[in-house]
């Protein structure tokens, strides 16, 4: 494996056959008799990433027990969090592919469609993105994500959001595809998040590299939390747990859309990957109390927490995925007298977009003040301060 990312419960190496850029890869051994095992991935994010102790006084909240955080917002590649792990899987289909550009689409202010940007820059792909906006005609700018959208080449097609929901994400996608390729261009498409087959495979993964840190820390974790916005990470999560035997239960906090798409998500991948006599709801148990009044909006009460969780533990989570799993993890008494693991899926430059900016700014006790007196020269002021 090469220096910038490594990982105890898989092996890949470079090897003459392939593309330069693509690593064979084995999975682990209760997921190699699986379906759609990948043979190859690029390697983009360093792994594995830091678990360790989160200092959160829970005793103000709902009695749990330890508290501990898998640091996936550090996987590098422009904080690209949890996708990090999903592109590394598909960025090689589409190299394998003979692509030469990736199309894929979220919102406008789109974790995944920034990292994958990011990373298919780095591979020699460009990226052209459907995004979903208020406005289409108004040019969306360059706040948090967008910045390193646009700084990477990205091409942004946008469409309101009755044109997304008439159209739906796959019709939108081939559309933009069929376009690219009259020009004679060959797209690899990825559907929003990232969250189909061939991309879990980066969180089935990561489930041996929990594992073998509990156990070099010699930890007892009962629980595993997170948000989970499109479901690829629970899927891989979950199917991940079920198949090595772990010893913790998974639990994902929705960010949009009703717990029953997520069991139904994980579902379908477990078909899809071959794994028999198991059902989602038997493997994962899905919340969408917090998911808030939609998706990239957050309430009063938990964008308060982000901040209070900010100040006691300088771990920032961002108000349109990890917060408001932060709010689940904190205030469902299941979680009283157990040890659990968040797991952290980044998103915080979705933090900078201007609607939670302004939210803060009317709430913050940060205050703003000129040094010197409106009226009064500073070398009056020096003078009369010696």
């Amino acid at each position: 494996s090469s220096s910038s990312s490594s990982s105890s419960s898989s092996s890949s190496c470079a090897s003459p056959r392939l593309d330069p850029r693509l690593w064979s890869y084995t999975p682990p051994e209760w997921a190699q008799q699986l379906r759609r095992v990948p043979s190859s991935k690029v390697e983009l994010g360093r792994f594995p990433t830091p678990l360790h102790e989160w200092k959160i006084n829970t005793a103000r909240y709902n009695g749990i027990k330890k508290l501990y955080i898998k640091r996936d917002d550090l996987s590098e590649m422009a904080m690209g969090g949890n996708k990090i792990r999903k592109l590394e899987f598909l960025l090689a289909r589409a190299i394998e592919s003979g692509a030469d550009c990736v199309v894929t689409i979220g919102g406008h202010q789109s974790n995944h469609a920034r990292a994958t940007a990011l990373c298919a820059s780095t591979l020699g792909l460009d990226t052209h993105m459907v995004l979903r906006t208020s406005d289409p005609t108004v040019n969306p700018g360059w706040e948090g994500n967008l910045f390193f959208d646009r700084l990477v080449d990205a091409h942004l097609y946008l469409v309101s959001k009755r044109q997304y929901a008439r159209w739906g994400q796959a019709r939108l996608v081939e559309l933009v595809a069929s376009e690219l390729r009259a020009q004679g261009r060959n797209p690899y498409i990825i559907p929003v998040g990232g969250s189909v087959v061939d991309g879990i495979w980066g969180y089935l993964d990561a489930v041996d590299e929990i594992r073998d840190q509990i156990l070099q820390q010699n930890l007892q974790i009962d629980d595993v939390v997170f948000a989970t916005g499109s479901g690829g990470t629970a899927a891989g999560l979950s199917i991940g747990s079920h198949l090595s035997k772990a010893p913790w239960s998974v639990f994902a906090s929705a960010v949009c859309d009703q717990d029953r798409y997520f069991y139904d998500h994980v579902q379908e991948n477990i078909e899809q990957l071959g794994v028999r006599g198991v059902c989602a709801r038997d493997i994962i148990h899905v919340t969408d109390r917090y998911r808030g009044p939609a998706y990239g909006t957050a309430t009063d009460e938990q964008l308060a927490l982000i901040a209070e969780i900010t100040k006691q533990t300088g771990i920032l989570c961002d108000p349109c995925y990890v917060g408001k799993a932060l709010q689940a993890l904190l205030s469902e008494e299941r979680f009283r007298d157990r040890n659990v693991l968040f797991v952290h899926t980044g998103g915080m430059l979705g933090a900078y977009e201007p609607s939670y900016v302004r939210a803060y700014d009317a709430t913050t006790g940060s205050t703003v003040r000129p040094l010197f007196e409106q009226g009064r020269d500073d070398e009056e002021m020096l003078l009369a301060s010696e």
